[in-house]
């Protein structure tokens, strides 16, 4: 991302090494299986009483929210966190309740997410739907369908 960044000459972008959830928190994340190899974009948070911690490494979780904080408007939010979606979303729900922004989620098959009970609650019932698909990016937004 920083290389990205100096390529184009972009100034106005902050990076923060850190991982997105519901609350300030430091958890484990996955970066190698259990054999020692990389596991790059597929890194992902566990629980902290994961057997799998012996090959996680401890990173800072922030919240959209409190990143963003009340005088920004985000026009989108896209999310590519191997089945943390749940917890991104709820870290951002002021934030998504005051400025509605189109929100890009990539969903594996397994995630149960956009058939539960919270995503209704919390996101579709703000006005929130389907407005496109591609690959596994699914594109939510609160415009009217056209």
């Amino acid at each position: 991302a920083k290389i990205t960044l100096e390529i184009n000459a972009i100034g106005n972008v902050v990076l923060i090494n850190a991982g997105l959830g519901e609350k300030p928190d430091y958890l484990p994340l996955k970066t190698i299986d259990e054999n020692g190899r990389a596991l790059g974009g597929a890194s992902r948070i566990i629980a902290k009483e994961s057997s799998e911690t012996d090959h996680a490494e401890t990173v800072q979780i922030v919240t959209i929210d409190d990143m963003v904080g009340t005088d920004r408007n985000v026009t989108i939010i896209q999310l590519d966190v191997e089945g943390y979606e749940k917890e991104a979303l709820a870290g951002a729900l002021k934030t998504i309740d005051r400025c509605r922004p189109i929100i890009i989620l990539e969903i594996l098959s397994d995630n149960a997410l956009l058939n539960s009970p919270w995503f209704s609650e919390n996101i579709l019932s703000l006005g929130y739907h389907k407005i496109h698909t591609m690959y596994q990016n699914l594109v939510f937004s609160c415009e009217p369908q056209l």
